[in-house]
């Protein structure tokens, strides 16, 4: 038995001598195409945050019908933004549809703007909307 260990692990050590010598460098890999912008996530984030301050001024049937919908697409931006990039035509035709999203609650938002506890609040979103935009002409 040892001489049998003892002859695969000669072949074992004479096959491994004769293969050729490869040696490769890994360079730093280049950024993924689809690397998105933390900017333009963090914006879409502050839109989030805004949606989620103005909830408790709103009623049940204002959060489903306004509030809820921007948020819902707002999450949806953000994860074509990471799997995609911030530079593919869908995360931008996404972020296009949520700044439509926000301006198709014009209602709401004028409503909003004479309660002095909301004018803030809706101040902020619709500026972060107008930023989207711009970012993204």
């Amino acid at each position: 038995m040892k001489s049998i260990l003892k002859c695969l692990s000669l072949t074992a050590f004479l096959f491994l001598t004769t293969l050729p010598a490869t040696t490769q460098t890994y360079a730093a890999k280049p950024a993924p195409a689809y690397a998105y912008s933390e900017d333009l996530d963090a914006l879409i984030d502050q839109i989030v945050t805004s949606t989620q301050r103005l909830e408790p001024y709103v009623t049940l049937e204002e959060n489903m019908r306004y509030l809820r919908p921007i948020k819902v697409l707002a999450g949806k931006t953000i994860a074509m933004i990471h799997g995609r990039g911030s530079h593919s035509e869908r995360s931008i035709a996404m972020c296009e549809l949520l700044v439509r999203k926000i301006r198709s609650a014009d209602v709401f938002i004028e409503e909003r703007y004479s309660v002095d506890a909301t004018f803030t609040l809706i101040l902020e979103l619709q500026s972060y909307a107008e930023r989207l935009d711009k970012v993204i002409d």
